[in-house]
């Protein structure tokens, strides 16, 4: 029997002071929601934090920051989602602001990812720009769940990670013992029986 399942990210944090991941999420299988959270200690690829750290940019416009003054104050590190029956998503995006020796966490206010809305509602909807990174950081929360984590190299030479291809062996390969051929029969004839 074929076994029909999906995976909804409700939410998804990265502590970067732990250097954990937390996800909240939901799985359907064959008609039956089951609610998951778990918190992870293994690093995720590049892509993961890449797509988190790409939403610098709409929270600085939605909160109407100043670029100048707030670019390297606000750290994105997590995003609530939340899935409505009709197929839309809603969405806030949730930040550290450095403030002297420490940092606060602002949310935005949440906001559709659909195109259903109407100009008039134009303020409580993401542009199509920011819809499509939280879309990544979708993908790359799920890709995360689905065992893609960063690797670490076996073989590092002077501190940097060697390529994933790269063949260890290639310039020393292992040397393969030889032995002449075993007659089996003959072994097998030459054993005696316990007593």
């Amino acid at each position: 029997m074929e076994q029909n399942s999906s995976i909804q990210i409700n939410k998804v944090k990265y502590s970067e002071n732990a250097g954990k991941i937390s996800i909240e999420f939901s799985k359907t299988a064959d008609g039956h929601i089951a609610e998951y959270s778990g918190v992870f200690d293994e690093p995720a690829e590049p892509e993961f934090y890449n797509a988190l750290s790409s939403l610098l940019d709409p929270v600085l416009k939605i909160l109407e920051f100043n670029p100048k003054e707030f670019k390297e104050r606000i750290h994105p590190y997590g995003v609530t989602y939340k899935h409505k029956k009709d197929g839309d998503m809603m969405a806030i995006i949730s930040s550290k602001l450095d403030i002297d020796e420490t940092q606060i966490a602002i949310n935005t206010p949440i906001r559709s990812c659909g195109e259903s809305q109407e100009d008039e509602n134009k303020t409580s909807c993401f542009d199509q720009e920011t819809i499509d990174k939280l879309k990544n950081l979708l993908h790359q929360t799920e890709n995360y769940l689905k065992g893609k984590r960063a690797q670490m190299s076996l073989f590092e030479q002077d501190g940097n990670e060697s390529k994933k291809d790269e063949d260890p062996f290639r310039d020393n390969p292992p040397q393969t013992p030889t032995h002449p051929p075993i007659d089996w029969q003959e072994t097998i004839d030459n054993m005696s029986p316990h007593a």
